[in-house]
């Protein structure tokens, strides 16, 4: 996140940034040290939003905002929104960036989702994560083909698109590529 912000923006910039899903102090640090005008925002579900609104007020952190209802921040405006491994694991993702898309006037940023290109297939898989036994998560595999798409009909387009090197994923059970990908869209 922080490469991508870097090249996108000047350290002393204003940056808004919604990070859905986030959770990660450590990478909040790292970013309102070297963006001294940054304001993060994070949406979270409820019981994880609480639990980061408490040590933010116990370590008196300023310049980062805890949401756990997506009606919250329909009035905030946002200059980057980061979904980091977290959109895949949304029923409603359709209307959630529909949402959002609507808050941000420049950038949005896909990172850590896997994708699969096939015009001939469904727009989505439901599959079964099984990596955090005995936990299981369903999640989403999307169809970049329709994925694409419908960032296009919400006036987004690919800035760029890149390999996520950080998660190391087998979908050797597939018939069919599957990339996890890191999708930055700028709005036109």
């Amino acid at each position: 996140l922080y490469k991508t912000l870097s090249i996108h923006f000047k350290r002393n910039s204003k940056i808004n940034l919604l990070d859905y899903g986030g959770e990660n102090l450590d990478l909040y640090m790292y970013l309102i040290k070297n963006f001294p005008k940054i304001q993060i925002s994070v949406l979270n579900q409820p019981k994880l939003s609480d639990e980061l609104k408490k040590i933010i007020k116990e370590k008196k952190i300023a310049k980062i905002n805890v949401f756990s209802n997506i009606n919250q921040i329909k009035k905030k405006k946002f200059n980057f929104i980061f979904f980091g491994s977290s959109i895949q694991y949304l029923r409603n993702y359709e209307d959630v960036i529909d949402k959002l898309s609507k808050n941000t006037n420049k950038f949005l940023y896909i990172s850590a989702t896997s994708y699969f290109n096939d015009k001939n297939l469904k727009k989505k898989l439901v599959v079964k994560q099984v990596n955090l036994l005995p936990i299981i998560l369903y999640c989403y595999i999307f169809n970049f083909h329709y994925f694409a798409k419908m960032m296009d009909r919400k006036n987004f387009k690919i800035l760029f698109k890149q390999k996520n090197e950080f998660k190391k994923i087998s979908f050797n059970n597939f018939e069919f590529k599957i990339d996890h990908l890191n999708i930055l869209f700028k709005k036109n």
